[in-house]
């Protein structure tokens, strides 16, 4: 099944570094059209009779010259792929014109894929650039999605196995992408099958991806043990290589799987405050709270701040927030405190002890994405892992009550209605 714009944008990135470098051009290209799809026109203004005839006429051999662009030539491979790269880089000037570009570079990969001097190494460079560009056109148009799925069938029968594992690997990330809605007996065929080609094969930074996105998206649906178990499977296989980044990579997912299992119970906090002082966790019993795990690059967790401050104004004696700060540096935290007026504790890691997403509570509870927000109730159990915009002032009139009347503030909005609003994830960071 075809995957949303953001999904595609980001196996696009995946994707990019591919062995012929007059690719990568393209398929940020690619990633563009995921991102965004605008539409662009004239802007309005006064002109004379004569230079609207001018520019209509402009305008006319401009579209004429745009449409003999799209047109795909016959000729060699490499003449196709430097066909591609040029289309790509045009990118167009409006929607209409981004979604030929998408389908010329669709067709041109195609005549690369049929040509009889295509070897096995050229077919995977048109397929890595088709791939992308055709799911692009999938999520708009029905002919598209049509071609992605035969495009699925033909291939999976292919006489190359570099081609046939391509298709399984498409597929297998589109089952993944759903998972969170899959039922327990499909997650754990999932799981089975995900852990089950990194335990015969070893594991790599690409089986890796799949096992911890799999892991991350059952972690929360409605089973989330099972997600947690997924972790602590990949944690056993990460412990054993040989590779010594996959080893640091064990403890996080051990701790996502500790995080899998909050709901309901305890959570431990701990560490030192901004102003040095030991943090101490049992003074907060009585009071509902939010721990919220961020940084001053997130955007998701700057656009989150009013919606907490405007729940600290509406229960002020019943609910506060702890922040565990995941820059890099204090001062970078300090400069974004002291720019939205954040005036709650925040835990601090250092030089020592691990900064950023080693900050030693992120390792604790594996935290790979930001926010992270997780609410806590009177008694110090976990309500909620992800208590973020309405879904995070829906939890409090639950746990609390109905909130005190409060001015309005135009200084932010709520995240949508289900509090999810794309995470900054590890390696994202902007610094």
């Amino acid at each position: 099944m075809p995957i949303g714009p953001v999904d595609q944008a980001q196996h696009a990135c995946s994707i990019e570094r591919l062995s012929n470098p007059r690719l990568s051009l393209g398929l940020r290209w690619i990633v563009c059209l995921g991102l965004a799809v605008v539409l662009a026109g004239p802007v309005p203004g006064v002109a004379c009779a004569d230079d609207a005839a001018a520019d209509e006429e402009t305008a006319t051999e401009t579209e004429e010259q745009e449409e003999q662009a799209f047109v795909v030539p016959e000729g060699s491979p490499d003449e196709l792929f430097d066909f591609i790269q040029d289309v790509m880089s045009k990118r167009g000037r409006d929607r209409d014109s981004m979604f030929r570009s998408a389908r010329a570079v669709v067709d041109a990969a195609q005549k690369i894929v049929d040509h009889e001097d295509a070897d096995e190494d050229t077919v995977m460079q048109a397929l890595n650039i088709q791939w992308p560009a055709l799911s692009f056109l999938a999520n708009y148009q029905a002919d598209a999605r049509q071609q992605l799925a035969d495009l699925l069938e033909r291939h999976s029968k292919s006489d190359l196995p570099r081609v046939r594992q391509f298709i399984e690997l498409q597929q297998l990330k589109s089952e993944i992408s759903g998972a969170r809605t899959a039922s327990a007996e499909e997650q754990q065929a999932l799981i089975d099958r995900v852990m089950g080609i990194i335990e015969t094969d070893g594991i790599d930074r690409s089986s890796y991806s799949l096992a911890s996105s799999l892991a991350r998206n059952i972690g929360y649906s409605d089973h989330p043990e099972l997600g947690a178990e997924m972790y602590e499977r990949l944690a056993k296989v990460l412990s054993e290589s040989d590779d010594p980044q996959f080893q640091q990579l064990a403890d996080k997912a051990m701790g996502s799987a500790r995080r899998m299992r909050l709901p309901g119970n305890a959570i431990e906090v701990k560490g030192t405050t901004a102003d040095g002082t030991e943090f101490d966790w049992d003074q907060y019993r009585g009071k509902v709270v939010l721990v919220d795990f961020w940084a001053s690059w997130c955007g998701p967790c700057k656009s989150e701040i009013p919606n907490m401050k405007r729940a600290l104004q509406a229960y002020p004696d019943d609910f506060t927030i702890i922040g565990i700060n995941m820059d890099s540096s204090i001062a970078a935290m300090e400069k974004c405190i002291e720019q939205f007026e954040i005036d709650w504790v925040n835990l601090v890691g250092d030089e020592e002890n691990g900064m950023g997403w080693d900050h030693p509570m992120a390792t604790y509870y594996g935290i790979t994405g930001i926010p992270t927000a997780i609410l806590v109730d009177r008694e110090g159990k976990v309500v909620s892992l992800a208590a973020r915009g309405i879904r995070l002032n829906n939890h409090l009139e639950e746990l609390i009550g109905p909130p005190a009347d409060i001015e309005p503030d135009d200084g932010g909005s709520p995240v949508d209605a289900e509090g999810d609003a794309a995470p900054q994830e590890d390696g994202e960071s902007a610094e």
